[in-house]
């Protein structure tokens, strides 16, 4: 079956779905009424005939519910049944409701500004910086108080950097 009589189908199964349980309900009768009529010709009583032909077929709401899973899309059919109960509980609680709806709106804005801020400072490029590749990281290594053994990393001033740029010949270092 290729991908469009695929979507038909899981369309029709879930959007007609009264029509086509009626023709499964027809077609589960012909096929009842034949068993009833064969049996009548083998020499049954009518009564011994329908009994015979339903304890052969089965329940009926049991055969039906194999045959809507045999059909394929009921995944589709229950989550669209899940839905309607979803949303006939939250008219139903309209306190509740609210409060999951704020709490929704709450989180998101609060993870979309929060995203924002990231990609503005760590994702975008610097708006002031002509060359970025040529951007360095300027580390001052001491003794005095390490927090690894014999390390201790301290940020660097910027009379510390002019210094630097002066002894190194660094022009494009910036210091600020």
């Amino acid at each position: 079956m290729n991908l469009w009589k695929r979507i038909q189908h899981a369309g029709r199964v879930v959007f007609r779905r009264n029509k086509v349980d009626a023709e499964m309900a027809e077609e589960m009768r012909f096929h009842r009424d034949a068993q009833i009529d064969t049996n009548l010709t083998a020499g049954m009583s009518r009564q011994e005939a329908t009994r015979a032909a339903n304890l052969q077929f089965g329940h009926i709401d049991a055969v039906a519910e194999e045959g809507r899973e045999a059909r394929g899309f009921a995944w589709l059919t229950h989550l669209q049944q899940d839905l309607r109960y979803g949303v006939r509980m939250l008219l139903q609680q309209k306190e509740c409701t609210f409060v999951a709806v704020m709490t929704l709106a709450l989180g998101l804005s609060a993870n979309i500004t929060i995203f924002a801020i990231i990609d503005t400072f760590f994702f975008q490029p610097l708006a002031e910086v002509q060359k970025p590749s040529a951007l360095v990281v300027l580390i001052r290594e001491t003794n005095s108080r390490p927090t690894r053994p014999g390390l201790l990393l301290k940020t660097t001033t910027g009379r510390m950097c002019r210094g630097w740029r002066m002894r190194w010949r660094c022009y494009f270092v910036r210091c600020t």
